[in-house]
């Protein structure tokens, strides 16, 4: 989804509205707005590719609490429109959910 999709998406709701709607509702939205106000680009520590989603979230709030491919997965799909090559992106995203497609069939045996 593009920049402009995902703010016409976003647009109107407040923090916490769009992480329900993202369905990550049980972050707290106030501590998400302050850290927020803290990220300047800095692009080591919070990149801006990762940093200007519209819904004012940092991808790594969200992928820190998932495991290594997911979050990958997640933190390629995030930056797709973000950072030039977003097919590239998305294929890299693609090959970490195959990876753990294949981790969960793996211990399911």
């Amino acid at each position: 989804m593009s920049r402009e999709n995902w703010r016409r998406f976003y647009e109107g709701m407040g923090v916490q509205d769009a992480l329900q709607k993202a369905g990550l509702d049980g972050f707290d939205a106030a501590q998400l707005d302050a850290d927020m106000v803290e990220i300047q680009n800095d692009p080591v520590n919070h990149p801006d590719h990762y940093t200007n989603h519209p819904s004012g979230v940092e991808c790594i709030q969200i992928t820190e609490h998932m495991s290594f491919c997911l979050g990958n997965a997640v933190k390629y799909i995030w930056r797709a429109d973000l950072k030039g090559n977003a097919v590239e992106d998305l294929e890299k995203a693609e090959f970490y959910v195959r990876r753990e497609i294949a981790r969960r069939k793996a211990g399911a045996e």
